[in-house]
């Protein structure tokens, strides 16, 4: 049987293990949620899994069938390689948006396809799809839901456009041409 001071000492370290933990743990920032993509981006900073109803509409597709049609490949053979996923939260916190950012054969000279899903109750809903260079997750809101700016660079143009979802999709609302000459 055990001394009570063993028992007594046992407990004191094992509070203090437990407290340095917790301290740690309280004084671990959190990963902060990617908000820039860009074509430039080799992938996404933290990159998840592609949820199977997500998977099935980014299979379907047309430019992606295009380049499968292109390499000799048939849907079912879609390489998950060719993109990447990151966890956003364009409206509540309880729900896991993602933005999906094309890599290899899908990407062009300084343009990259984003894919930008809902987490909604009847699975991942597709709500913008553009072809740019960048997109970026803003923080103000309109109806709830994050703006998204997308900013495409062509010769000497730099175009900026802004979208708003209205709960269904992302549509365009403001845009800005800028000529670099």
């Amino acid at each position: 049987m055990r001394n009570s001071w063993q028992v007594a000492a046992a407990c004191a370290l094992f509070a203090l293990v437990a407290s340095r933990c917790e301290v740690q743990e309280r004084n671990t920032p959190p990963l902060r949620e990617q908000t820039h993509f860009s074509a430039e981006d080799e992938a996404v900073n933290q990159p998840v899994t592609i949820p199977d109803d997500a998977w099935a509409q980014l299979k379907a597709d047309e430019d992606v069938r295009n380049v499968l049609e292109s390499e000799g490949l048939g849907t079912e053979q879609l390489p998950r390689s060719w993109f990447s996923a990151a966890v956003v939260h364009l409206h509540v916190p309880q729900e896991k948006d993602l933005v999906v950012l094309a890599e290899g054969k899908l990407v062009g000279g300084n343009i990259a396809p984003f894919w930008v899903f809902l987490e909604t109750s009847q699975g991942m809903k597709l709500v913008a799809h553009a072809s740019t260079h960048d997109l970026i997750i803003q923080s103000n809101r309109w109806h709830g839901y994050r703006t998204i700016e997308i900013i495409g660079m062509a010769c000497c143009t730099v175009s900026e456009v802004w979208l708003r979802c209205d709960g269904e999709k992302y549509t365009d609302y403001r845009h800005l041409f800028t000529n670099s000459k």
